[in-house]
Parts: C-alpha cells; structure tokens; sequence
C-alpha cells in the first residue's frame, strides 16, 4: 500500500492534516472529518502500509472489545474503531498540547510538583487497568503515550492491545521490537519473559527519571543494562532524596521490588497536598537505629546503689545543716551521744521510682549496715538535735530475697518492683518485653505498657531493606516478641508515623534472628 501523505483522504472521509506521531506499529494523524462539519480529531492507524489478515483482525476486533468497556479520567477516550482496506484504527480526540515528549522538547525537564501530578494521575489509570477482573496491561509506557490536555490533566493512551496483537503486529509489520528498547523491563529479557504489572511501573519509572534529567537511564538500554551489571543511575542532587528513590524503587532489578501503581498514586497526592513528599513509609530515608539493649540497663545498678550510699552518709555527717529539708521524708533513730549508738542518716523516699526506702546507718566502729525499711506512716520533719528530742520512727526490718540477680521486695502498695530500670522508649519496651533475661511476668507487664503507646489500628511493618515482608497488628507483634526465641534483635527504622493523639500508627523495623 502506498504511504499515506498530508491531504490524502483516509476511509472516504478523514482528511490527513498532519502526522502527529508515528511508532513501529502505528501512525497517528491529525484529521479533519468531512462528514461531521469538519471536526478534527485524531486516527490511529495501525500497520498503515501492509495491512493486516482476517486473522489479524479479528484479533484487532476482540480488542476494541475491551478497550470500549474502559472509562477513567485519565485514560484516552476512544470514539469508535473502524477497519479500512485490512487496516484498523482508532478514533480519538485530538489533544492540541501533544505528548509528554512534546512538552519535555519545549519547557525542559520537570518540577517536582509536575512529576507529583503525573504520578497521581497516570498511576490512577494504570492501577485502574491493573485491578480490573482481567488485569489491563499497557506494555508500551513512554512519554509518546502520555498525553497532556488543555487544562494541564495528563491522559494515557495506546493500552489494552495484548502480548498476541503486539506479535502480530510485529510480524505484519517486519518491526523487529514489540516494545521501545529503552523502557522496556529486564524479565522481559530473561528466558523465560515475565509480562506482568511490575512491567508498566519499570516503563513509568523510565519516563519519570527521563523527564526529571531530559535523558533516558543506561543510555537507551532499558533493563537489559540492569542485567549486565549496571547500577540504577541516582537523579541530580536539586531533586529530594525521596523522589530519587521513588524513581529508584520503580527500576528495581527484581520486579517484586517494584511498587504498585497505587503506591505511586498515594505518594503523588500527599505531595501534592503537602507541597513535600511523604517522610515516613517505604520511601523515606531510613535513619537506623540500633535499640538499646535493656539488659544491659542492670549493669547501672551496682553504681546507682554507690551512689545512693555516699549520699547518704554525707548527709548525716552534715545533719544539723539540713534543716532546709524538713519538708522531706526522714528515716531517722535515737540520737546517741558521741562514740555510741548509730549516727542517723536519711534520704528522699525512693518508692516512687519503685525501688525500697533503704536507711543506711553509720556504726560506732564505722561499719556500714543496710537495712530496709518497709514504709514510713506520716513522717514528720527532723527534730533540731539540739533539742532533747526522743522521737522516733519505726523502722521495720525485711530480709532481701535474691532473684535473678535482682532485688525483689514489696514496698507499703504491696506491688512488686520491676527487676531493672523502667524504659523510657518505645524501642525499649520492645526490647524488654523480647529479652529473656527477666522473668515473664515482667516482660508481660512491659508488653502492656508498650500496647498503650500504640493507636488501636496500628500496623508494625517488618522490612528487609526498603521491602516490607511482613506486617502485624499490636497484639499479634507484641506476641511475637513475648514467645519467639529466634529474635536476636530489633532495628527501628525513623521516623514513626503518630495519629492526632500522639500515638504510633505505623512503625517500620527490622526484625533481626539467630
């Protein structure tokens, strides 16, 4: 068949304006339809020069089938499909700004507001075409199949023709490829070639990097410059951190590494609505943080009680220029005379951090004796002793009892006392409800202390590198942590997403085993 020119006129009515794109399978031509007042539009041509067999066209037929039941806002509308001397085409709108390879030729590369907008609104039709009953796919995303509308909105169009009309296509034709080299996905290089979704998010990842830097990645190469080796190029540094490894994510080697669609939706429209992008999630620079080992929290105590001690007896060496403390409790006994009897030390009560009230108590021959004093009714500030005061508190005596290496008595509440330190973070609490070190009653109690910094619906995600494998609710993490003995340790990742209340939504780790 001859090669169409400008004024030829196409299936008796449509007069050829201009050639407006041209693919290895394809034309596209801008029309004026003289049998509707000269209204222009757009025709798509498919294999414009040799045709198709009835084999071929029936094939085309079962297409438009499924090409017409589609209907979203950002996918291109198709009038009607018609077949002309063996040839098929399409009916479109015209759209007068052109394609994305259009605009990137006349303005340059992308904001990272534009690049926003087209991940919301192309995500949103490929996830539409993706979830339907039979999944969708569009096997050819480049900017030539983007196409932008008068208001700005970006359209995509050319889906919904199968791997089979593709090969068919390509053999009427002679066109050796059945997709651009250059955003073409490497599974579809390997033995056995994988055509699924993740394919449509590589090409879009292609076409994102190429209109941020004006160039495509591996120098044309598409995914086959992954499998020799190549590394996934980085943006330029005036792009965010996140953006790069959005685009990154998109061009994974491994296609289960990928996104979805509505993943790319998702983090479009918050930076739109944020005017930034999502700093929390999968795409976010992760700050690791090792969690502290709360065990290692015991070690502090046999300072902590030295401490204590030497407190204590500086402060009954200097007793009678303490009268600015009578508001405090004192533990106090007979005043002796010089050389006999106690000399009396005293200190703040210690109940509130939930260990015992402990008196310790100078000797005449200078030997420090520890006694335990279970609880002090009413106390009343310190007589001057240089009054003939005589009163006294009592002091009761309690014998200490050794478990796991931990002081446990029961102060005047009866409850006992945690075996370490109280944790201060989330990421300790974890850590000790996890350790094996304390016994299960207190790892059940730090287990409920945790599940109250958490919101009720929040997710706890277990990541390998920036892949979620897992994800849990509280009460199944929080179990987790309590009876499984292969958990060596765990890596917060930061930051947490809070809800309105300040607690943790979703939390993002990496739990780490023996």
């Amino acid at each position: 068949m001859p090669t169409l020119q400008p004024n030829d006129t196409f299936a008796g009515h449509y007069l050829l304006k201009e050639l407006i794109g041209r693919g290895g399978f394809s034309e596209v031509w801008k029309t004026e339809d003289l049998m509707a007042d000269g209204v222009i539009e757009a025709i798509k041509i498919y294999a414009p020069e040799s045709g198709m067999d009835e084999i071929g066209i029936k094939q085309f037929k079962n297409e438009y089938i499924t090409i017409r039941s589609l209907d979203h806002q950002h996918l291109m509308q198709v009038y009607r499909f018609d077949i002309y001397n063996g040839i098929p085409f399409l009916v479109m709108p015209y759209m007068e700004k052109g394609s994305l390879s259009r605009l990137l030729y006349e303005k340059g590369s992308f904001s990272e507001t534009e690049i926003a907008l087209l991940m919301k609104q192309v995500g949103s039709a490929l996830d539409y075409l993706h979830t339907r009953q039979s999944a969708v796919l569009h096997q050819d995303i480049k900017p030539d199949n983007v196409l932008v509308t008068n208001e700005g909105s970006y359209k995509l169009t050319d889906f919904g023709i199968s791997s089979r009309t593709r090969n068919t296509l390509r053999k009427v034709t002679g066109h050796k490829q059945a997709m651009a080299l250059a955003y073409a996905p490497p599974e579809r290089f390997a033995a056995r070639p994988i055509c699924n979704e993740a394919g449509d998010i590589f090409s879009l990842g292609v076409t994102l990097y190429e209109l941020c830097t004006g160039e495509v990645p591996w120098m044309g190469n598409g995914g086959l410059g992954l499998l020799q080796g190549a590394e996934v190029p980085d943006l330029p540094p005036t792009f965010s951190r996140i953006l790069n490894n959005i685009i990154k994510a998109c061009l994974s080697l491994d296609w289960e590494h990928r996104p979805t669609a509505k993943q790319l939706e998702q983090e479009g429209i918050y930076f739109l609505e944020n005017d930034s992008w999502r700093p929390y999630g999968s795409f976010a620079p992760h700050k690791t943080i090792d969690v502290p080992d709360v065990k290692d929290k015991t070690n502090l105590k046999p300072a902590f009680y030295t401490a204590v001690i030497l407190f204590i007896i500086a402060a009954a060496l200097f007793y009678p220029n303490l009268k600015a403390l009578n508001s405090k409790s004192v533990i106090k006994s007979k005043v002796a005379s010089p050389g006999k009897g106690p000399i009396v030390g005293y200190q703040e009560p210690l109940d509130s951090i939930g260990t015992k009230i402990q008196a310790v108590i100078l000797t005449s021959s200078d030997t420090l004796k520890k006694e335990v004093v279970d609880g002090i009714e009413n106390p009343k500030p310190p007589t001057d002793p240089r009054k003939k005061a005589t009163e006294t508190t009592k002091v009761a005596k309690t014998s200490t009892k050794e478990e796991k290496g931990s002081t446990k008595t029961k102060n005047k509440t009866g409850k006992k006392a945690p075996s370490f330190d109280k944790p201060e973070t989330l990421g300790d609490y974890l850590k000790a409800v996890n350790s094996k070190s304390f016994s299960t009653t207190d790892r059940k109690k730090w287990r409920n202390e945790a599940a109250k910094m958490f919101a009720k619906d929040a997710i706890i995600y277990n990541q390998i590198g920036e892949t979620i494998i897992q994800q849990y609710n509280v009460t199944e993490f929080l179990s987790l942590l309590l009876n499984d003995n292969s958990i060596k340790n765990l890596r917060i990742k930061d930051p947490m997403e809070e809800d309105a209340t300040g607690k943790v939504k979703n939390l993002y780790l990496q739990i780490e085993h023996h």
